[in-house]
């Protein structure tokens, strides 16, 4: 054989090598993730939660007490959590974007971050984030299979989903050695799984609205307690402007906590050319982001910028102009349509959602589009009554499932309810026409099996077209636009 062909021979098989070792690792992330989603889900234990009152004790003990057992287990221990340095950000509103912006100023800044968050758009490796890139395939693989392996026992507590990924976050943080890790609060913040560190010197509260109210309480007060108890000893406290009521248990709090400083932020970037896509909330989320970032170097690097330099250097500058915080204020063109993409999910961003919108659509003249789902225990009726004062010509109700085949799927909610969730969605916007006296015609209000169904129709005409609801749904409609996320 010549020496030519021998080559060649060796090329193929060091590419055959390589192809059988990816297929490798997609086999074992695979299974990986559908052991994850054999977990309590997430909407099983707020499930749950709801036919259940409890003591602070009870909760404290099921939640606070029961997730550093399990830490304990793979070897983490308080001294080892104190070795990270934490930003955490507790809110109702914008704190994913806050945390983006966030970890995108210090990344800039130089710094190694990690960043974890939830819920994932389309894969589940998004909720943990080294320098802003979500783990690997392989790295997701190895960590969730050694930290599987030793808490999925018979002795064990059933795991949950949400205090799965907590507990890998913090082990992947340590293992990365990150200098700073920016950890979003998954729901309130005194009992959240996320809630078992100490070495926190900068808190962040984002805007405060009424959620989740089986698990947090119905009035702005009990959020607010909710959403204080991030705050630990010496921490310097960021919050934006909220209800006096909210303000005065969030002060009551970080005085009893012994918080270092407590101070509310006004936004300060409203004439940053980087931001006049977003509607203005997304300034106050930046301006909050810049003040913790901010916060953060100057305790643990000594920083002598003041807050103004700080926000004009050439590092900070970058990281807002970089920030990608995807299903979220986004814009697409499919064919004739326009698509705008925002996954509102509580009364107070859907407002938001819908004035932006108007503001960006409504000059175009052309027919409107609602293409929405919405699942779990939120008022749909509330939600859907925001949006009928708009006048659009057809409505698609859809489940949060893309039309495009991937395997396995990184969710873990059954097909059967998302299609009950789809009638009573369509049953609950026709009830709306009728008591505001608005012209029903049946043949204009759909339930398609998939968002890819739904876009392709929306793309038949010119609408300019509105995604909304459940952020799994962005995460769906992202797999058809965006399938590498590269907006």
């Amino acid at each position: 054989m010549s020496y030519l062909n021998t080559s060649i021979l060796s090329l193929f098989n060091r590419c055959l090598s390589t192809k059988t070792s990816v297929l490798r690792v997609m086999d074992k992330y695979d299974e990986a993730i559908i052991a994850l989603n054999s977990l309590q889900s997430n909407a099983a234990y707020i499930r749950s939660r709801s036919y259940q009152k409890s003591s602070y004790e009870e909760d404290f003990n099921r939640t606070i007490v029961h997730t550093k057992k399990l830490l304990a287990k793979i070897g983490i221990n308080k001294n080892d959590l104190n070795k990270l340095s934490i930003i955490h950000v507790a809110g109702t509103k914008g704190k994913g974007f806050t945390c983006a912006y966030t970890e995108s100023i210090l990344r800039h800044h130089g710094f190694k971050t990690g960043f974890y968050s939830s819920p994932h758009l389309m894969e589940v490796r998004e909720r943990i984030r080294i320098n802003g890139v979500p783990l690997s395939h392989e790295k997701f693989t190895q960590y969730f299979w050694k930290i599987y392996s030793i808490l999925n026992t018979p002795q064990n507590v059933p795991l949950a989903y949400f205090r799965f990924l907590t507990i890998m976050a913090f082990e992947v943080f340590l293992k990365e050695q990150v200098d700073v890790a920016i950890m979003e609060v998954g729901i309130g913040g005194e009992f959240d799984t996320t809630n078992v560190v100490s070495n926190v010197p900068v808190v962040g509260i984002t805007s405060l609205g009424i959620d989740h109210t089986n698990l947090l309480g119905e009035t702005i007060e009990e959020i607010a307690w909710h959403k204080a108890g991030i705050i630990k000893k010496n921490s310097n406290v960021f919050t934006v402007p909220q209800l006096i009521n909210a303000i005065n248990i969030l002060m009551e709090r970080s005085k009893e906590r012994g918080a270092g400083s407590f101070k509310i932020i006004e936004p300060f970037l409203k004439e940053s050319n980087l931001l006049n896509a977003y509607p203005d909330v997304i300034n106050l989320n930046a301006s909050l982001a810049v003040v913790l970032s901010h916060s953060w170097i100057q305790q643990n690097q000594g920083n002598k910028m003041d807050l103004d330099e700080f926000a004009s250097s050439c590092s900070t500058v970058k990281g807002l102009a970089q920030t990608s915080w995807p299903g979220r204020y986004q814009i697409f063109k499919k064919n004739k349509s326009t698509l705008f993409l925002d996954g509102a999910h509580t009364a107070e961003s859907m407002l938001i959602c819908k004035k932006w919108f108007e503001s960006k659509s409504f000059k175009s003249h052309r027919e409107k589009a609602l293409i929405f789902n919405m699942i779990g225990q939120r008022d749909i009726e509330k939600l859907l009554g925001i949006l009928i004062t708009i006048d659009f010509d057809v409505v698609i109700f859809v489940p949060n499932i893309s039309g495009i085949s991937h395997s396995p799927n990184n969710y873990v909610s059954p097909s059967s309810y998302y299609a009950d969730k789809c009638q009573q969605n369509k049953e609950a916007w026709l009830k709306l026409l009728e008591n505001n006296n608005k012209k029903i015609i049946e043949s204009n209000v759909l339930i398609m099996p998939n968002v890819l169904n739904a876009l392709n129709y929306i793309s038949l005409f010119e609408y300019d077209c509105l995604v909304t609801g459940s952020l799994h749904l962005m995460g769906a409609a992202l797999e058809v636009l965006d399938p590498e996320l590269k907006h």
